[in-house]
């Protein structure tokens, strides 16, 4: 069999999952459990949307849970039994109770609704399963291994979490306005766009090749990023002409105002050393 055949064989299909970002502050959410695994599906869910509209039902509400629900206006919680009637004007059921029976229950009943279903720690059960999230500002990747180890997809998070710069969100709002910016057609943005953040996985040789020529520079440096050589943070310089001549102009008075600055207190500092030598000479010449 042929290698590279082989290969795709063993790669392909495994996680047939269709990755989605919900906006689920927009929908209505109802938790179905109030311990241990309840909470941290809360706190998943409020850590990205804090202000989803959530119903909570248990019997059995741990005090952790009680003061979560006390600073969030948005929760609503019914201490008792789980009832068919949770179910109205809901968009999405998460269950987290220690109850097989119940839990295959109230899959029926949402799925015979056309309401997705995430039961904990049963993936036979789930409609979808919640995604380990990596976020620093607007970025935010989700990690799945297809409900077969959530451990290692913990260790991902951790590991692309010191990866990523913290201020990538600089970047993204950088890449957002020069997007906003391109007046072409949606092909012409993709490559221009392409463009730009391929030079993220390039080495700073590109950058100490550039031409000094001023002019040439910022012909070169438009679309580009620019390696921070201190904490290796990407910066995006504007792809427009005139407001890389702004950019330019600027540094070059500031550098010429430090220079002349320089000059001055280079020259004061003459003067007065001038000032104390001839101080001496009289001394010494008014001793002798």
């Amino acid at each position: 069999m042929d290698k590279k055949l082989a290969k795709n064989q063993i790669y392909s299909g495994e996680n047939n999952l269709f990755p989605v970002f919900l906006k689920l502050e927009q929908l209505k959410l109802l938790i179905v459990g109030g311990r241990n695994v309840a909470i941290e599906k809360l706190n998943a869910v409020l850590h990205n949307a804090p202000q989803t509209h959530i119903t909570i039902v248990a019997e059995q509400i741990a005090d952790e849970l009680l003061q979560r629900v006390q600073q969030v206006s948005t929760i609503h919680l019914h201490q008792r039994s789980y009832q068919i009637d949770d179910l109205s004007n809901i968009d999405i059921v998460i269950t987290a109770v220690n109850n097989m029976v119940l839990s295959e229950q109230i899959k029926k009943d949402a799925n015979t609704r056309g309401i997705l279903v995430n039961t904990a720690d049963k993936p036979e059960l789930c409609d979808f399963y919640l995604a380990s999230i990596v976020q620093k500002g607007n970025l935010k990747i989700a990690i799945s291994t297809n409900g077969k180890s959530p451990t290692l997809a913990k260790r991902l998070k951790e590991v692309l979490f010191e990866v990523i710069p913290n201020d990538i969100n600089i970047t993204l709002d950088n890449l957002n306005v020069i997007r906003n910016g391109l007046k072409a057609d949606f092909s012409y943005k993709v490559d221009k766009l392409n463009e730009i953040t391929q030079s993220f996985l390039t080495s700073q040789k590109s950058i100490k090749s550039e031409p000094k020529d001023c002019e040439a520079r910022m012909k070169t440096i438009e679309h580009k990023l620019v390696l921070n050589k201190e904490v290796g943070r990407l910066i995006i310089l504007s792809h427009l002409k005139n407001k890389l001549t702004v950019i330019f102009q600027n540094n070059i008075q500031r550098i010429g105002y430090f220079i002349a600055s320089f000059r001055d207190y280079y020259g004061y500092a003459c003067f007065f050393l001038l000032l104390i030598v001839i101080l001496l000479l009289v001394l010494l010449f008014i001793r002798f």
